[in-house]
């Protein structure tokens, strides 16, 4: 195969672009937020609570509402330093400039990520407390580059909904036909080095790059889900995949899935043929100008009382 050099991704400033990220860490556990704060207790502590405990967590905020910023920002400052406890360095948040979207964040972060492994997390979803450790344990011993899982779901109330289980064996599922639902990209972890050579994530859409990095993924690599849900989803009215303008019954979804499906069966023709290279392969730079600092807000100490308790978020 031939090699690669990753496409460049938008400057970013220099506190970020010059310090790397999980430095350290086995898995790097992305996080991206956006005015849901009422639901990232819950996500950000299903991560600092997981059995495998060699991680950093960066929770990146996408430009939320004033207020539901700065209920994240009390979220964090707790965890950061719980009463009487010593401070967790494993936690780490960032803002950005403007509203974005979660995959050009994290392109933005990929090529300063220093963990060999990482993991992704929606903000109003939880983890299974041995989901990291198992996913880790599944991509190590089966030599695979990206691991999923099965999903429970739930919706907004907690009730529990029809669980989804996606093939186990994606290289298979996808050998000679493009399908959906073959895995789902919140549920995964990856190797680093191997997201980069793909070049991360479509940087010219805020829906659907999941689905279109395993799409390319599998003409580069193994990926697979293991037979457990270790990855609980919130279905709920709003979020990405329901509204009606981004949702998966939207026009525009369909047309991005088309888009998509089409760049799968031109690269399955220039497989067949022995033409097909890493290039092809290489995911759309991102297409929007945008800054990502430190989150200051969250870096100032703040007095007990203005924190969020636990149970109120």
């Amino acid at each position: 195969m031939n090699t690669f050099t990753p496409s460049p991704v938008v400057p970013s400033m220099p506190s970020v672009s010059s310090m790397p990220i999980g430095t350290g860490s086995l898995v790097t556990v992305l996080m991206a937020h956006y005015n849901c704060a009422h639901w990232a207790a819950r996500a950000i502590d299903s991560i600092l609570s997981q059995t495998l405990t060699n991680l950093t967590l960066v929770v990146i905020d996408d430009a939320s509402a004033s207020p539901e910023r700065a209920s994240l920002c009390s979220i964090l400052r707790q965890r950061r330093q719980p009463r009487r406890q010593p401070r967790d360095e494993r936690l780490m948040a960032y803002v950005t400039s403007r509203n974005t979207g979660q995959f050009r964040i994290y392109n933005h972060l990929l090529p300063r990520i220093a963990s060999p492994y990482v993991a992704f997390q929606d903000a109003d979803d939880w983890s299974d407390p041995a989901r990291l450790e198992v996913l880790l344990e599944a991509l190590t011993r089966d030599r695979l580059d990206i691991v999923g899982s099965h999903l429970a779901r739930e919706d907004e109330h907690g009730q529990r909904l029809t669980p989804v289980r996606p093939p186990l064996d994606v290289n298979r599922a996808l050998r000679w036909r493009c399908q959906g639902g073959v895995i789902f990209g919140a549920t995964t972890l990856g190797r680093t080095e191997f997201l980069r050579r793909l070049g991360g994530y479509d940087g010219a859409t805020r829906f659907g790059a999941d689905t279109d990095l395993i799409y390319r993924a599998v003409f580069l690599g193994r990926v697979a889900n293991v037979p457990r849900a270790l990855y609980h989803a919130t279905v709920r009215p709003g979020s990405l995949t329901m509204s009606p303008e981004s949702g998966f019954a939207s026009a525009a979804r369909r047309a991005y899935r088309k888009k998509i499906r089409r760049r799968f069966y031109r690269n399955l023709v220039r497989r067949v043929f022995g033409q097909l290279t890493v290039a092809d392969l290489v995911a759309e730079p991102n297409d929007l100008d945008f800054d990502l600092d430190f989150d200051l807000d969250f870096e100032i100490d703040a007095p007990i009382g203005d924190q969020i308790d636990a149970s109120s978020s």
